[in-house]
């Protein structure tokens, strides 16, 4: 009875935690958006660059700029935390290409401040706060991901029901070799959140339904063949691993 009910109930979660990760995949790009522009200092041609989401804009991306020191090439890039708004964020230094392959140190950018690109003098301005508000009612916050964290939640609660439907009629062994498995997978979902949040990740749309997925597979494992879990275990764990490192090393 108690696992009939705990069937009934595990098909709308399924189908709220697919539906969460597809809206978030598929929703609507921001709107035009301008987080500041770069004049001609002290005197210069008429003319401005503005820095944002639009196709007059420069590449998104915190208020902050590598300058590199004179060289055939000249390189600046202006970043943009998605999560601060308007705020000077530290990111991590790069080699500028066509440079002396040195890595040079940010710099955060506050309004007023000079950016020698090619010995010409530009002075930053960055948008004020009303006009961010109003810039941010504009577009709206309908656009925003769901959180993942709360999807998570509910794949969390999925996959207990999952493991509890499983254990009805085995042996002592198998009940344990189902709880552990779902426990480690379990943890390894999380953990991965935790880290891709270390990280200031925050899509996590893809890896929620192939958590999804592998919770299936583990339940039908658990379902028929318990002892077959072990192997699921160290494949998942294995695949995070390997998925991780990967994406580290590839910088993506």
């Amino acid at each position: 009875m108690a696992c009939g009910i705990l069937r009934v109930v595990a098909i709308p979660i399924a189908i709220l935690i697919i539906v969460r990760c597809l809206m978030s995949l598929f929703r609507e790009k921001t709107g035009k958006e301008i987080w500041g522009w770069l004049t001609p200092w002290p005197t210069g041609p008429s003319w401005t660059c503005a820095i944002g989401r639009m196709p007059s804009a420069g590449e998104p991306g915190s208020m902050s700029a590598w300058i590199f020191p004179p060289s055939p090439c000249s390189h600046a890039a202006l970043l943009r935390d998605d999560m601060e708004t308007g705020s000077s964020n530290p990111c991590k230094p790069k080699t500028a290409p066509g440079s002396t392959g040195k890595s040079h140190p940010h710099h955060p950018l506050k309004t007023g401040d000079i950016i020698d690109l090619g010995g010409v003098g530009m002075e930053f301005y960055a948008i004020s706060e009303a006009e961010e508000r109003e810039q941010a009612m504009r577009w709206g916050w309908r656009n925003a991901p769901s959180s993942p964290g709360r999807t998570l939640g509910y794949l969390t609660v999925f996959q207990i029901m999952m493991a509890v439907q499983c254990i009805p009629g085995r042996e002592v062994q198998q009940v344990v070799m189902i709880a552990g498995a779902f426990a480690i997978l379990m943890a390894a979902m999380w953990v991965t959140y935790l880290i891709y949040r270390s990280m200031k990740r925050t899509a996590f749309e893809v890896e929620t339904i192939a958590f999804f997925l592998c919770t299936l597979s583990f339940a039908v494992a658990a379902a028929y063949d318990p002892s077959n879990l072990l192997t699921q275990t160290i494949c998942v764990i294995a695949g995070i691993v390997v998925f991780l490192v990967l994406s580290v090393c590839c910088g993506t």
